[in-house]
């Protein structure tokens, strides 16, 4: 059941290309699990189950002007 369960999430998540994972999103999806009863609450936070720091969309994006300014 957890991996159907992941292999959703990964499918809704992969609709929102070019966006940030967000803490909220996962927090939905270990609720929902918990109450499955295929975690136990306080067994699993977002922050240990993912990350952005690869994520190229979470890096500051340098905006050069083409003014020759």
């Amino acid at each position: 059941m957890v991996s159907a369960a992941l292999r959703h999430l990964s499918e809704t998540t992969q609709a929102r290309q070019r966006t940030l994972v967000r803490e909220r999103d996962l927090q939905l999806w270990i609720d929902w699990l918990v109450r499955a009863g295929e975690l136990r609450a306080g067994d699993v936070t977002p922050a240990q189950v993912f990350t952005n720091e690869f994520n190229p969309f979470s890096k500051p994006r340098v905006v050069v002007s083409k003014t020759g300014e």
